[in-house]
């Protein structure tokens, strides 16, 4: 009961102002067909000249998949093969609000690079459900009571709510369990399960 008290008054101190986390990407467009796609920065280069083995399409096809659907590699280039050309074409900081309109088009690499960006595990005390988070993004709102309007995974849902709710609890407290320096392919292997806060 006291760690739950103690919870309830740091997230009760939590800050109100909601922050969209960047995440540092590069852009690259396939040579062949034009078509533009993302990957994150420090993850596996998906560009052929940088690795050797991108230029064998089967690596490619069993290696580079979509960040929305682990299962599904980029849709077909254009020029009648199912592989892309990329080449690198710049950084990019990308609000993680908006990964939700390119999930298709970013990369996730299996068996790829660690990221700069920290993938933040948490478990509310309430039902003990696991949720994540990117970056520094701090899931504990002020507004405890409004988790639905502001907390949302990276497919653009609202958190479910928590199935403790009764009483006096509104919503999760969620308690961070660990960090890891995570990989786009679990990033993608967990798309539904990781959360944002909506300004």
């Amino acid at each position: 009961m006291k760690k739950l008290s103690a919870l309830i008054i740091v997230l009760f101190l939590a800050s109100s102002a909601y922050g969209d986390i960047k995440l540092e990407m590069i852009r690259y467009k396939c040579i062949d067909c034009g078509k533009e796609f993302m990957g994150f920065k420090g993850d596996t280069s998906i560009d052929d000249s940088i690795t050797h083995n991108m230029k064998d399409p089967n690596y490619q096809l069993s290696h580079v998949f979509q960040l929305g659907n682990k299962d599904k590699n980029f849709p077909d280039c254009s020029h009648g093969h199912k592989f892309h050309k990329f080449r690198k074409t710049g950084d990019v900081s990308q609000n993680i609000s908006n990964l939700i309109r390119y999930l298709n088009t970013i990369a996730a690499v299996k068996e790829g690079s660690s990221l700069n960006v920290k993938l933040q595990e948490w478990q509310c005390v309430l039902c003990k459900k696991h949720y994540y988070s990117l970056g520094s993004e701090e899931l504990n709102i002020r507004d405890w009571e409004k988790q639905q309007d502001y907390i949302f995974d990276l497919k653009g849902r609202a958190v479910p709510k928590c199935s403790k709710l009764g009483g006096h609890f509104y919503g999760h407290v969620f308690e961070p369990v660990k960090s890891s320096s995570g990989r786009s392919y679990d990033i993608a292997r967990l798309i539904e399960r990781i959360y944002w806060v909506k300004q």
